[in-house]
């Protein structure tokens, strides 16, 4: 309601930022305020890499391409990061966004959690990829 007065009162350009983390979560945004052109999608796309995509009607992101981007951050991780600690750190931070977008993994879920060396960390994200399914947007629980 705050956002719709702003929009009312203004004859500047306005972005948007906050919890769009689904193709329902931005349409119904595009319906109410359909004068506003620009939208960040921040922890949207963290949590779900292919959801610009969606949004513009392509196709989600596959678990290869999923991996894909996982193992370019994980690389980053382990190049930038002083020991095996920091980088566990910030990846289980970048799962707590992800782990969303796994269906009926909990319990795999869980290993990357408990896990204390990379190798472990490693097997896990592993194991989700090779029997987890993304969920699309669409398909999204809450």
């Amino acid at each position: 309601d705050v956002f719709e007065m702003a929009c009312k009162n203004t004859s500047h350009p306005i972005c948007y930022n906050g919890d769009i983390f689904t193709t329902e979560n931005y349409h119904t945004f595009s319906k109410r305020f359909p004068t506003v052109e620009c939208v960040m999608l921040g922890r949207g796309v963290v949590a779900n890499p292919g959801l610009v995509n969606e949004i513009s009607g392509k196709a989600s992101v596959t678990n290869e391409q999923f991996r894909v981007f996982h193992d370019m951050i994980y690389e980053e991780y382990q190049r930038i990061s002083s020991g095996e600690r920091n980088t566990l750190f910030k990846m289980k931070e970048l799962w707590s966004y992800w782990s969303k977008s796994f269906r009926e993994c909990e319990k795999l879920l869980k290993k990357i959690k408990k896990a204390e060396q990379l190798k472990k960390y490693e097997q896990a994200v592993e194991e989700i990829l090779e029997t987890c399914s993304l969920i699309h947007t669409g398909d999204r629980y809450d």
